[in-house]
């Protein structure tokens, strides 16, 4: 819970130290290797979790194998890369850095086949170390970076050897937990395994392109400081929407595990409306009217630069707005068995973004990926949506959305007026925290008289 925050606040101060250009590119790198990562991986990882969970006898065949194949990517994945780039038009600097980034990207699929095998065997807590060990030694070699000068090119090579010390401290536990296992490729075997995985290895795919393809078009086709502002914005995206991450495998197992029980899905579907969307609305709501308080650290930007990160950040909080209702729909159709149709959804969400990007970011850069963000989402979100009313026995509960439509009303009118109020002359000036505190009382106070607490209430007694 901590190494993210921390992480996310040193993020802000590389990009503040090394520019918006500079940074910029490294995102735009990173994105690019990002979209390919699965090659790496072929959703292998995902597959083996499951696989040795049931079957523990599997362990040495499986992780001789497919060892074997991580340490052959760790050299064919950076080379690959090294083609796409070329194709993309990048120079020998920037075929440098996306080489090493997509060496170190090899190396966490690495790490994450290590933890497929901790969590397989039940080792959760030598897992959760493994999890933020990269992180941990990251943030460690960042700080130390500080004191000397800050570039590019370092934080790169920081970056790679981050994850290299990571992944030989993990094979060392890895080794005194099963023992050593020699590596051992075996090709039809391999090729068997990557036929089960394909289905998880789709859906990363997917995901990847439609997470990530905007930052690299940014920079393609606008400009390395476009993408730099986009990744400022993007970056608190990425942080608050950790919540839902959080929460949504919580309700996905839940719906998973009540399949043949339609009337219990229904209850923590209605319930889960409440727990998703209610922090999201109150984060969003504080972004549109203070979402310049984030970038405190950008010290040396000028007004018109913060003002630009700021109104990307605002556009971007449209669309989490939107995952903090929708995000629940795609995780009961994936619990449900409609992983096919959610594949599609997303095919057209990816379609959408690719075209209205190549169209508008070379004339308006980072607001318009901002704003095809927001369109690609609500196609996403009212695809759900429509999907689940016709398709599905549940229903979707619109007298629920109706309910936290009116609370939502009132708490950013509330906030509206709490900060119009505030710059009257005649008035008493309230400091944006005291606006934002006063505002999320009336929030809590509005959801209780809406009734949505007596939807909580119920399902916690009901199946606590």
């Amino acid at each position: 819970m901590l190494i993210k925050p921390v992480w996310l606040f040193l993020e802000n101060d590389i990009q503040e130290k090394i520019g918006d250009a500079e940074f910029g590119l490294y995102a735009a790198l990173f994105s690019l290797g990002y979209l390919f990562l699965t090659l790496a991986d072929f959703g292998i990882n995902q597959y083996i979790t499951k696989k040795l969970a049931s079957d523990r006898n599997k362990l040495q065949e499986i992780f001789s194998n497919v060892f074997s194949f991580k340490l052959y990517m760790l050299i064919i994945y950076p080379v690959f890369m090294l083609m796409v780039g070329m194709v993309l038009g990048y120079e020998e600097r920037e075929l440098h850095f996306l080489a090493v980034l997509s060496f170190a990207q090899a190396l966490l699929q690495l790490i994450f086949f290590f933890r497929a095998n901790l969590q397989a065997a039940q080792y959760f807590l030598m897992d959760g170390i493994a999890s933020i060990a990269d992180k941990f030694f990251l943030v460690l070699m960042v700080l130390a970076m500080f004191s000397f000068k800050t570039n590019l090119q370092l934080f790169v090579y920081i970056r790679m050897f981050s994850l290299l010390i990571s992944a030989i401290l993990l094979y060392i536990l890895v080794i005194k937990c099963f023992g050593f296992i020699k590596p051992h490729l075996q090709s039809r075997k391999l090729i068997s395994l990557m036929k089960w995985s394909f289905p998880f290895a789709l859906i990363t795919i997917l995901y990847s392109i439609n997470e990530k393809v905007d930052q690299v078009m940014i920079e393609r086709l606008s400009s390395q400081t476009s993408a730099g502002v986009y990744a400022a914005a993007y970056r608190w995206m990425d942080a608050f929407m950790m919540y839902l991450w959080t929460i949504l495998p919580i309700f996905f197992a839940k719906f998973a595990r009540h399949l043949k029980q339609p009337d219990i899905q229904q209850k923590f579907f209605n319930f889960g409306h409440v727990i998703t969307s209610v922090p999201m609305s109150y984060v969003c709501v504080f972004i549109f009217f203070y979402g310049d308080k984030l970038f405190f650290q950008f010290e040396t930007n000028s007004v018109e630069q913060i003002a630009q990160k700021t109104e990307v950040l605002k556009i971007i909080f449209i669309a989490v707005f939107l995952q903090g209702i929708f995000a629940l729909y795609s995780t009961l159709l994936t619990a449900t068995g409609h992983e096919l149709q959610v594949s599609k959804m997303i095919v057209g969400s990816i379609l959408i973004n690719i075209i209205l990007n190549y169209i508008y970011i070379p004339v308006y850069g980072a607001i318009a990926a901002a704003w095809v963000t927001v369109i690609s989402t609500l196609f996403l979100s009212m695809s759900y949506l429509l999907y689940i009313h016709f398709k599905l026995p549940l229903k979707v509960p619109y007298h629920i959305l109706f309910r936290l439509a009116i609370v939502y009303s009132v708490f950013m009118f509330t906030f509206l007026y709490l900060n119009n109020f505030s710059k009257h002359e005649s008035a008493i000036y309230l400091e944006w925290y005291w606006v934002s505190i006063i505002s999320g009382l009336v929030l809590l106070v509005s959801i209780y008289f809406s009734g949505l607490t007596r939807i909580l209430l119920q399902k916690n007694g009901n199946h606590s």
